[in-house]
Order: structure tokens, then sequence, then C-alpha cells
């Protein structure tokens, strides 16, 4: 289908047309598709869409940027859409081929000219960081720690008292990135995660020629506690980990949304619970309380070429397990997706943070 939509409110809107029709401008409300109301559609798509625990900012944000692609999985295949709106009118649009319609940020990943972007306004860092996978950042020509480590010098031979952290549609990636940024907000020793743990199977595989690559996980009451590896470090961070050269001291502002997820939400927990950070926007789509992911073999399931994937570790993040259970990561500051923001290219997210910024007393 030749539209792209945001859901607010359990209600659909135009964002962008795709289709030529006149009649579904941007802002048009669609009610209902083929017969079908938005909110039976909306009810049976959001089920489907994987997330951690309860979340539902991730589904919502999958809708924005792949409904059409739902719509055809969950829904039906047509070659046309009967579209219902707002305004008791009724549309007929073609639909379009997959190809024809998937562009930057719709239907396809967003491409950055830079992974990770830097810049200072009115005495105040703007650090951006699109992915914490290192194959992202070698793509954009960029080096992970020798950028983090140029930034946060320069905050702090410049005494800069505030930092606005977009860590917005990061989807996670490489643990040792995620850890090492988190690294820059403490100025002692703290913990990352609280622990690894696999399944008595998983457990007694790790014999024999497997050794020679992992160490034998750790049996502590009923659970398996796996360790780190012999060949990567990328299952080190359940011990103690260290303040990096030049943290930051001062105020520190982080945007999040549905589409943080795995490394990424790890990092915004860490820095929500030890609160070395104000957090805005919407609940990360990755768990407060950790994920299951680390080394995930897949199968092609037979007759029908479904792709199943198995995530083999179970990481506890080092938070407070009393609180968002099966949740993301909570904003301090909620600011909602509003379908005038996006048509008016504002946002409130970053706006909300300059407001904080500015009701600080200054110095």
């Amino acid at each position: 289908m030749p539209l792209q939509l945001h859901i607010e409110n359990e209600k659909a809107f135009v964002t962008a047309n795709y289709s030529g029709s006149r009649e579904l401008a941007p802002g048009t409300e669609i009610t209902a598709i083929n017969g079908k109301s938005m909110a039976a559609i909306i009810a049976l798509l959001l089920p489907a869409i994987p997330s951690d625990g309860h979340n539902l900012t991730l589904k919502y944000r999958a809708l924005d940027t792949q409904f059409p692609s739902w719509y055809r999985s969950m829904i039906a295949v047509t070659d046309s859409f009967t579209v219902s709106t707002g305004t008791q009118q009724t549309v007929t649009i073609p639909g379009a081929a997959f190809q024809t319609l998937a562009r930057d940020g719709f239907l396809q990943e967003p491409s950055y000219r830079k992974t990770l972007d830097f810049r200072m306004t009115a005495q105040t860092g703007i650090l951006t960081i699109h992915s914490f996978a290192a194959t992202d950042i070698k793509k954009s020509g960029q080096h992970f720690r020798k950028f983090i480590d140029s930034v946060f010098l320069q905050l702090q031979q410049q005494k800069v008292q505030q930092l606005i952290v977009d860590l917005r549609d990061n989807t996670g990636g490489t643990d040792n990135n995620a850890v090492y940024f988190t690294r820059h907000f403490f100025d002692k020793p703290f913990r990352y995660w609280d622990r690894i743990e696999v399944t008595k199977d998983i457990a007694r595989q790790i014999k024999g020629f497997a050794r020679l690559f992992y160490r034998k996980p750790e049996k502590r009451d009923s659970s398996y506690l796996w360790k780190k590896s012999k060949i990567t470090s990328e299952f080190n961070y359940y011990t103690m980990q260290f303040p990096a050269a030049h943290p930051f001291t001062g105020k520190t502002y982080v945007l999040i949304n549905g589409f943080c997820m795995s490394s990424c939400a790890d990092a915004a927990a860490i820095l929500s619970c030890n609160k070395k950070a104000v957090l805005i926007g919407e609940e990360t789509g990755g768990g407060y309380q950790g994920n299951n992911s680390g080394m995930m073999p897949s199968v092609r399931l037979k007759p029908t070429g479904l792709m199943l994937t198995v995530p083999l570790q179970q990481y506890f993040n080092a938070v407070d397990t009393g609180v968002h259970t099966a949740r993301g990561v909570m904003p301090d500051y909620p600011v909602a997706v509003h379908t005038a923001d996006i048509l008016r290219q504002e946002d409130a997210a970053m706006t909300k943070a300059w407001q904080l910024i500015r009701q600080q007393p200054q110095e």
C-alpha cells in the first residue's frame, strides 16, 4: 500500500502519500482499508510484531516505518486498496511494488552519512549515536573509541556543563561500544550486566572442541552462568566496569524512543538506574532488566521457508529488579510523537531537552 501512516491514540494518519491521489494528503485520517476498520487492523498487527516483554512503543514505531509490509503479511495481499477517511470519503488507490516504495527510513533501514555525530550549540554538546554496531560505524569511516574519546576530552577542556545525547532509532549493536560509551558518565567503578545465563542443555554442550573457544558455564543453584569467552570480549561486562579517562560530570539529557533496542537499551538502563542522565522521549523497545540475545543460531523451516532464530544467552542488567518488569527503559519526561510534529518536521523531544536546559540555574 503506497501510504506511510502514523498511529496516534489508536487512529491512523497519513504522513506520506506515494499513490498520486490528492484526496489522501498528509494529515488525512484513515478510518478503514478494504472495509476493515483501522482499529481492527491495528488489533491484528500489534500482536504479530515482536518486542521485549509488554512493550508497545517498538510496535508502533514499526508501524510508522513498515505498515505496508505488516499489512501485506498479516491482513491481505491485494492489487488495490479502498481507503475510507475521517471526512467520510472513500478513495481507491492502486498497490505499488516494494522496490518502488522503499526508501530511506520507510520500508528499509535509514542510512546516515555519519553514524556518529557531535556538535556544539550554545555551550551545549549534542552527541548523536545512530548505532553501536561496529559494522555501521566502520562503514561510515569512523572509529568508535577514538570518536568518543575526542568528544569527551573536548567537553572537559571546554568545561561544558550540558550534554544532549540522541540515541533515538539506535537499535543496538556491539556491546563493547555501548559499554565504552557508558563508562564516560561514571567517576567510580560500576556494574553493567549482573550476569549472563544459559540453559542446562547449552551448558552441557561446552565441552571438547568447544572448550577451545568458550569457558565452561558455572552452575550456581539452578542456573548456569555464562563466562568470558577466549575469542571475544563481547561477554566480559558482568564484571566490575571502570570509568573512562575523561568522564562527563555535567548534566546529561538522553533522547530515547521505541527503536532503542538491545545494547542501546542496556546503556540507557544503566544510565537511568544510576541517575547519570535525564531521559526524554518514549519507553525504549529494549528491556530495562535485560534481554535474550548473544549467540543466535538460525534454521530454515520446511516446507514454509520461515527462518527460526533462537537466542542462546539471557542477559540481566545491573539494575533495580523491582521496577519496570517486562518493560523498557522509562523516560523521566515522556514526550509522544504527534502527527502534527511529523508534518511540521518538529522535534518535540529535542525541544523538551532545550527547555530543561534553559530552566537550569546559570553558573
